[in-house]
């Protein structure tokens, strides 16, 4: 875990794990959206969302991000939003994986 101060505190972060393309149901309570690290497979893009909400692909709380193939890796880290539902990892493409960072 790692940690990271919100709200003039210190939380501490949660790691998802590797998360393939499909839509990764991540946190099904409220909690704190704090980043994501996505992973390529050299070639092909990738493109991820991530949505406030506990079981579906609903209440964008990204904007939709394409991580070039050829980059290898591509995120996001100091979101902090507060994601009143859950969060949810909507990950598109060939050969990526994600990680998401919450509290």
């Amino acid at each position: 875990m790692g940690y990271g101060g919100f709200a003039g505190g210190i939380t501490k972060w949660i790691i998802s794990g590797e998360k393939g393309i499909a839509t990764n149901v991540i946190l099904q309570v409220p909690g704190i959206l704090h980043g994501f690290l996505v992973e390529t497979n050299g070639t092909d893009n990738v493109t991820v969302q991530l949505y406030n909400h506990a079981s579906t692909a609903n209440n964008p709380i990204t904007p939709s991000i394409v991580v070039a193939g050829g980059d290898r890796y591509g995120g996001v880290m100091g979101i902090d939003a507060i994601c009143s539902i859950g969060i949810v990892l909507v990950l598109s493409g060939t050969g990526g994986v994600a990680t998401v960072f919450y509290s």
